[in-house]
């Protein structure tokens, strides 16, 4: 009874983080384990009495702020200083000059479908790399493996560009997809037109780019914590810190879950073939919340010279946006049986190189044990993503040989 009590209140901890309420996480299971405690029991005990008292005190010294603030935070903020490096001239010009739009969604490891789906797209004219998808097609003569890249590379780059338009059009001025589109749509046109299967984005420094824009303008906590911390303005940093552990332990609970059942449990906003994409996009952009924290809260100023680390999570960053920007294409163009293959082969190759840029963060982080234990939570083996196959590659290539 004991044990199935512990397990259901395990549970019950659980499945409040993977839902995003840490604090009713710590308080709602203990409140009902001293509850059951005391029914079975008949009354108070003494060690009821002293697992009450313990838990009053943790109640009196972290919910209660001015208490927390005064035992905790306090006490903290001087070995914090290394943690969150005061802003710079530069990193304030990115605030005051842009804004995240979708990134942020992606970012802080929940997105909300509904708002990427909601997104309307302007028309446009047609892109270079679509031209070229279509003359490397209807009826010119390529292996599957020279035109797969073609098509798929088409679809992706044609897909990034009408959702930056969309957030443009709504009157946001995403500075991090601007950025995606300099490093890493150029690196992909490019390879299309040199016949290569990967893009490369340059030196280590252009993806940084990428990454540090998006956590000062996205990340819901860091930037206040850092501002914080310089003007040791105790209050804001006691409200953000705990929110941020709290966002922490939700993202590594969702993210382990979400990894270990293939991303089953996560919901989608469509149904059908499409459905599995939407889940696996939502399992790996928690998966990526917890890797990038874990790595900033771990270096803290130290990242700023760890620039091919910052690189990795910009990589990681970049795919997860392309990705559901073909996603979303795929999905506001009716999911026509005849771009499946393109979306197919634009999404498989996005989940790829997300996978590959974190597997790389992982296997270079100085933090060994908690590289260790992120890969193990976050990346089962049975549960790994694959380049787009043969028999994918073959219908993209045909689709281009037969219409272009």
């Amino acid at each position: 009874m004991n044990l199935f009590l512990f397990l259901a209140l395990w549970s019950l901890a659980v499945w409040l983080l993977y839902l995003g309420r840490a604090l009713w996480a710590w308080v709602l299971p203990l409140a009902l384990g001293l509850l059951v405690w005391y029914v079975r029991a008949g009354g108070m005990t003494p060690g009821l009495w002293v697992s009450s008292f313990v838990y009053g005190t943790f109640l009196l010294t972290f919910l209660v702020p001015p208490n927390r603030r005064l035992l905790v935070t306090r006490r903290l903020m001087p070995s914090l200083a290394p943690l969150f490096p005061t802003l710079g001239e530069e990193e304030r010009d990115v605030l005051e000059a842009g804004t995240i739009g979708w990134n942020g969604e992606l970012l802080g490891g929940a997105p909300d479908w509904g708002k990427l789906l909601q997104l309307e797209v302007p028309e446009l004219e047609l892109s270079d790399l679509q031209v070229d998808a279509k003359l490397a097609g209807g009826g010119h003569v390529g292996s599957d493996e020279e035109l797969a890249p073609i098509g798929g590379r088409s679809y992706l780059v044609e897909a990034a560009r009408r959702l930056f338009a969309a957030e443009v059009e709504r009157g946001g001025k995403p500075v991090v997809a601007s950025a995606i589109g300099e490093i890493y749509l150029a690196a992909e046109a490019q390879s299309v037109a040199e016949g290569e299967r990967e893009g490369e984005v340059g030196p280590a420094s252009r993806g940084t780019t990428v990454f540090r824009r998006a956590e000062l303008l996205a990340h819901p906590y860091a930037r206040t914590e850092r501002e914080a911390v310089a003007d040791e303005n105790l209050e804001d940093l006691d409200a953000a810190l705990f929110r941020h552990l709290g966002h922490f332990a939700s993202n590594f609970t969702r993210a382990s879950l979400l990894g270990w059942s293939h991303g089953r449990l996560a919901a989608s906003p469509v149904e059908g073939g499409a459905e599995r994409y939407f889940e696996h996009f939502t399992r790996m952009s928690a998966a990526f919340a917890v890797c990038a924290d874990a790595t900033t809260i771990g270096l803290g100023g130290a990242l700023g010279n760890r620039e091919r680390l910052e690189a990795r999570l910009a990589d990681a960053l970049a795919w997860l946006y392309l990705g559901t920007a073909a996603l979303k294409r795929f999905t506001d163009e009716g999911r026509r049986e005849r771009d499946e293959p393109l979306a197919s082969w634009a999404v498989e190759h996005s989940l790829f190189r997300v996978q590959e840029a974190l597997f790389a963060l992982l296997d270079n982080l100085p933090g060994r044990r908690t590289a260790w234990v992120l890969r193990w939570k976050l990346f089962p083996f049975y549960s790994r993503f694959k380049a787009p196959g043969d028999v994918l590659e073959a219908r993209v290539a045909q689709l281009l040989r037969d219409e272009g």
